[in-house]
């Protein structure tokens, strides 16, 4: 912008979120003015990350001498939920035990106690609490958080892999923009999502659902861009009909398929399913479990399974045989940090694989098996325990949330970038620099 001012007197941009040519023809046709305001929100961030990430984390490489140390205000908290939740559960030892009972087999979380006198009785009572029928309504359509945890949970994909690989995919023209916090579907959508519907299961099957507001944001949720499954889209790579830019690989296609699915369950009708609801007592000790015993309407699970069925338990009071029992090392999966970094308001949808990816090149934390388990490593507890210590406010959850919602406010207008500029430099003024200074 700042290139082209001096020459060109009317500068618009042009905006569009997905790579097909309906989409590039609308936004050629109705460009908009520059958003200062978004302007103003990214300049905030870009300073931020100079004086609070780059501050702490000279401090961090000048005390254990290391220059690949690195902290932040998203990094750290990250990193301390990690942290605090592998020592807490070497503090609260449980056990994951498979029982067998019967034909059936049933896994249950137990303290050591209970575990104690099942190992000695091997005896449990089951009783049938309730059984009743539950409408499961469709979940909504992929933000990048809930893409990223379930290509780490299903496809067993890491989450920085599988954002390129969405990149590749919304380059192809194959998916909506990918780095998003919005549920939103728009017309285009829902008309893509009834023709395929229709087609494939009827028109009963379609429930049309825009999902989030306008007012979430100018993206929408992530979904294809055709009326084409996996299936028809290999066949039309195969055939030559369809020539892309990138070779597709196994890993793409999955990617695509999960896509699909979400979106077009989400427009789809409610699934009833039968859920039973026991009491399992082990001398005293009780505990409740709910499972699935029976789909009675498949509805949008045709596509995307949300509640698996298993079998009943068996009523009355059992012999059981303890097949096998472990500690329960309570470690966040890149799965279960992208969730919480969406619900409590951390992060951004473009930065949140980068944050992943960050911790375990920095090895504050090691990512072991399918399911990508974030296992804290020695330098990154005492990494974050340094940080927490001596810059507890700075680095906290709250004080991040705070920030990054005075950066939401700047960028609709809501709030004056020099005031928030303001605050953070007498933060790192007061709070960073006289270490950085003892530091240097």
């Amino acid at each position: 912008y700042l290139g082209l001012r001096p020459y060109v007197s009317d500068i618009r941009r042009v905006e569009f979120h997905e790579v097909t040519r309906r989409a590039i023809l609308n936004a050629l046709a109705n460009p908009r003015a520059v958003n200062f305001s978004l302007v103003k929100g990214q300049i905030v961030r870009r300073v931020e990350d100079r004086w609070l990430g780059f501050g702490l984390s000279k401090i961090l490489q000048t005390k254990y001498q290391n220059p690949n140390l690195s902290a932040g205000r998203v990094q750290t908290p990250v990193l301390g939920w990690v942290v605090k939740t592998y020592e807490e559960s070497l503090r609260n030892r449980a056990y994951n035990v498979d029982l067998q009972l019967d034909d059936v087999d049933l896994r249950l979380q137990l303290p050591g106690e209970a575990l104690q006198v099942l190992r000695k009785k091997k005896r449990v009572a089951i009783k049938l609490v309730e059984k009743a029928d539950k409408t499961v309504n469709p979940p909504p359509p992929y933000t990048t958080d809930e893409l990223l945890r379930d290509a780490v949970n299903k496809l067993g994909l890491s989450a920085d892999f599988a954002m390129r690989l969405a990149q590749d995919l919304f380059e192809s023209g194959l998916i909506t923009y990918h780095r998003t916090d919005s549920t939103r579907v728009s017309a285009a959508g829902m008309a893509i999502a009834r023709e395929y519907i229709s087609k494939k299961f009827g028109e009963t099957a379609f429930r049309p659902r825009p999902w989030g507001e306008a007012a979430e944001g100018a993206h929408e949720a992530i979904r294809p861009t055709r009326t084409v499954d996996v299936e028809e889209l290999r066949g039309l790579v195969n055939a030559g009909v369809l020539q892309l830019a990138i070779r597709l690989t196994r890993s793409h296609y999955q990617l695509y398929d999960l896509i699909f699915r979400r979106f077009m369950a989400s427009q789809m009708e409610p699934s009833v399913v039968e859920v039973a609801r026991y009491a399992v007592e082990i001398d005293g000790y009780v505990l409740e479990l709910e499972r699935t015993v029976n789909v009675k309407r498949q509805g949008f699970q045709v596509l995307y399974q949300l509640t698996p069925v298993e079998p009943e338990l068996p009523i009355g009071t059992l012999d059981v045989v303890v097949r096998r029992y472990r500690v329960i090392r309570r470690i966040l999966s890149q799965a279960d940090v992208l969730t919480l970094m969406r619900q409590r308001g951390i992060g951004r949808p473009s930065t949140y694989a980068r944050i992943l990816q960050v911790l375990a090149r920095r090895y504050y934390v090691y990512v072991a098996g399918r399911n990508k388990l974030m296992v804290p490593t020695r330098r990154g507890v005492e990494v974050y325990h340094f940080l927490e210590s001596n810059f507890g406010e700075l680095v906290s959850e709250e004080r991040t949330r705070l920030i990054e919602q005075h950066m939401d406010a700047i960028e609709v207008g809501k709030a004056r970038y020099e005031e928030v500029l303001h605050e953070l430099f007498h933060e790192f003024r007061r709070e960073v620099l006289p270490h950085l200074t003892q530091a240097g």
